[in-house]
């Protein structure tokens, strides 16, 4: 069985959003997913992850929290939330989600 990568930009709209917020946000991302590709296991969809790890400590840029997540997430396990300095955005700051996903 191999894996899949998954990073995915979210709009939270805030500059630093609840952990409430920040896991609906994800419940949304994997019942997409499990909408799109069906309930079976081995996926390589982000609803492979178990749930939802939060790095509050910014990134300098979204290349580099998509690094830090390819390089600290592992197959079985959280999928983690960062955020990073974005100057497109109304607030600054920008999130993502993603992880190493089974398939």
């Amino acid at each position: 069985m191999s894996t899949e990568f998954v990073f995915q930009r979210i709009d939270t709209n805030a500059t630093h959003p609840t952990d409430e917020a920040l896991r609906f946000l994800f419940h949304v991302m994997v019942k997409e997913a499990e909408y799109e590709y069906g309930h079976a296991p081995y996926s390589g969809t982000i609803s492979e992850k178990d749930g939802l790890t939060i790095i509050r400590t910014p990134f300098a840029d979204e290349d580099k929290a998509e690094r830090w997540v390819n390089d600290q997430n592992h197959k079985w396990g959280d999928a983690h939330a960062v955020c990073f300095n974005d100057p497109l955005s109304e607030t600054g700051i920008g999130w993502a989600i993603g992880g190493w996903c089974s398939s």
